[in-house]
């Protein structure tokens, strides 16, 4: 991961996230983005468990049981640190 951060960023297409980690993909994304890029999460429909990351952004659509994110790079709020750390080390 050292190795990737160090490098420089490359513009970043449409993401598409899916299984238990679609909350740390949104995240990471959101919080390392240097443009705006748009993320998508397929079977959102159904998943309370992922409204958590609507603290930063809603979704700008929703196709059948697919959510679409227009996601604008934002820092990290300080005292949201350690719900960030539960996010990436939990599995829904």
């Amino acid at each position: 991961m050292l190795m990737a951060a160090a490098q420089p960023q490359r513009a970043v297409g449409p993401v598409s996230s899916w299984g238990r980690s679609r909350a740390a993909c949104f995240l990471t994304v959101l919080f390392r983005g240097e443009r705006p890029v748009t993320v998508f999460w397929d079977d959102d429909a159904d998943r309370p468990a992922y409204r958590e990351v609507e603290r930063y952004a809603r979704p700008a659509a929703m196709v059948g049981r697919m959510a679409r994110f227009d996601l604008t790079p934002t820092a990290l709020h300080p005292g949201d640190l350690t719900w960030v750390m539960d996010v990436f080390t939990r599995a829904h």
